[in-house]
């Protein structure tokens, strides 16, 4: 009988090991930095089902995978090979540029380097690094990944809107009317000069008009869930809050700010994961859509989310139809405008009242007053006149259609308040306070309260698009539009107790009182009743 040739062990084939394994490797190791190699290939084996050769171990253990220690490193964990995540904040930029400039057809690989480098050196996440090659490959690559993740850009016909347009409220039906939501932003100029058209104003005497804010606005289908507003200004912390010790987090609204004081691609991040909080508690285990338009900053951040594979867990976001979302979006349809009515309608009562004193209402007006009116305002735009916004947009329908009038043109509430501004107007030009009289659209909604993309109107995109970008400047801390940054007195306890009996005395003779009114009987005992407690209890501490 022939011998028989012994057979060949069978090799092992070899497992590549990938940047997450590495990662999650070194970090083992730091933790327990006495094991041997040999236990380390132990619990890599119960991790990931295969065991690195002793040789694997030590290169990942090695100063070539430092990089991965580093938190604010981003790398494919995927990937076999240590490369970064193609510069996120430096693609957003460059894809976020390349959809606002257009004329795709005169974007050359050299065009789109110089405009690269010009992103490097402008965005704040890249200082003291050194500035890339920007190799023809990159480019090419990074061409081609966003071209096949969104599309060519160009023109938006008819019938492309049109399909968008069906493809959003089929979307829409899938979910509750009460959790389909819609957020905007708009601007206000809360120290109107009325056209600086007030005769009693002397240049010398006016104030640096730094007083624009934007304010973002948030609500649902039903008008029954209005969630906070973010008010952006331009300045870490007004001198207003200081001077009369308030603090921003106790108002019922989040206050940010940037030195132009307009939405950026940073803030709305911000605000998309406070959203997305704020649904969480508020609406525990379920989904909501949010409709946005493609603002640049809203683009920039969504596209930050995604890069950094930050999901939002408790709403999905659904883009309007692009180039005309104006004429869909909800609070573009009347909201915005009952809010602005509700406000400008405060600021003329405030100016009657300042000049009737003696004070120029311009000159005691601040941000911290402009907030809480805005406040107000907004809470008293109703839930039928939310409803009513989202039924003209066309993206919900009434359920009763033909039980109903036609959806009216603009909000009864609205055209009260409308009524009362162009009365106050008249009146202040009556007092000569006002030169010329104006229209009360163009006082309503003046060119200043516009929120434009800017990336698209400036002359230097870069600039622009990088300010999308970059993180809020901490070192603006107050503006300089104000008049005093001494500190108001607290308010003594005693004297609003004094205060609350004459509030009570004008509502109760009142002949025909506001239903609104007497409620706040109710609120305005509790009300005392808490001050007393903390009148005495204060009383009662040792000096």
């Amino acid at each position: 009988m022939a011998p028989t040739t012994p057979a060949k062990p069978t090799k092992r084939k070899r497992v590549p090991i990938t940047i997450g394994q590495r990662k999650a490797l070194r970090k083992h190791h730091a933790e327990y930095p006495s094991l041997k190699q040999t236990s380390l290939a132990v619990w890599f084996e119960e991790q990931f089902g295969h065991r690195p050769s002793p040789a694997t171990i030590s290169e990942s253990l090695s100063v070539k995978f430092k990089e991965l220690d580093d938190p604010t490193q981003h790398f494919k964990s995927s990937s076999t090979k240590l490369r970064k995540e193609h510069w996120q904040e430096l693609e957003i930029a460059l894809l976020t540029w390349r959809q606002r400039f257009g004329a795709e057809d005169t974007i050359t690989t050299d065009l789109l380097r110089e405009v690269a480098n010009g992103f490097w050196n402008k965005l704040l996440v890249y200082q003291r690094k050194e500035l890339p090659d920007f190799n023809n490959g990159w480019l090419d690559k990074f061409g081609k990944r966003q071209d096949k993740k969104h599309g060519e850009s160009g023109a938006v016909d008819d019938s492309a809107v049109l399909d968008q347009l069906i493809a959003v409220r089929s979307i829409i039906a899938q979910y509750r009317p009460e959790d389909v939501y819609n957020c905007d932003e708009t601007g206000l100029v809360w120290n109107s000069t009325l056209e600086k058209a007030l005769s009693t104003q002397k240049k010398a005497e006016t104030k640096p008009l730094n007083s624009q804010i934007t304010a973002l606005f948030t609500c649902n289908s039903t008008g029954t869930d209005k969630p906070p507003p973010w008010f952006i200004g331009n300045t870490i912390k007004p001198r207003a809050f200081g001077r009369n010790r308030v603090i921003p987090s106790h108002l019922e609204c989040v206050y940010k700010h940037n030195g132009k004081a307009w939405m950026t691609g940073w803030i709305f991040r911000e605000y998309l994961q406070w959203f997305d909080d704020y649904i969480g508690q508020s609406k525990p285990g379920k989904e909501v859509l949010l409709l946005i338009d493609n603002f640049s900053g809203h683009v920039a951040a969504v596209e930050a989310l995604d890069l950094a594979q930050s999901s939002l867990k408790h709403i999905k976001i659904e883009w309007l139809p692009s180039n005309i979302a104006s004429k869909y979006q909800p609070l573009d349809q009347g909201i915005i405008k009952a809010y602005k009515s509700q406000y400008k309608r405060r600021w003329l009562y405030y100016m009657l009242d300042e000049y009737g004193a003696g004070r120029n209402p311009h000159e005691t007006m601040d941000i911290l007053k402009a907030i809480k009116w805005s406040l107000t305002a907004w809470n008293m735009v109703t839930p039928q006149t939310i409803a009513d916004c989202w039924y003209r947009s066309t993206l919900i329908a009434r359920p009763d259609d033909l039980l109903r009038p036609p959806v009216p043109s603009q909000p009864a509430q609205t055209i009260e308040c409308i009524a009362e501004v162009s009365a106050l107007l008249t009146e202040l030009k009556k007092r000569r306070r006002i030169k010329k009289a104006m229209s009360v659209e163009a006082f309503l909604n003046p060119v200043d309260e516009l929120v434009f993309d800017r990336s698209v109107a400036s002359d230097d995109l870069v600039d622009d698009i990088a300010s999308q970008l970059n993180p809020l400047d901490q070192h603006q801390v107050e503006d300089g539009g104000e008049e005093s940054s001494e500190p108001e007195t607290p308010v003594p306890i005693q004297d609003v107790l004094e205060a609350l009996p004459k509030i009570r005395l004008l509502i109760e003779q009142q002949e025909k009182p506001d239903p609104l009114d007497l409620g706040l009987l109710h609120q305005l005992d509790c009300f005392e009743s808490r001050l007393h407690k903390r009148k005495y209890a204060a009383a009662g501490r040792p000096r």
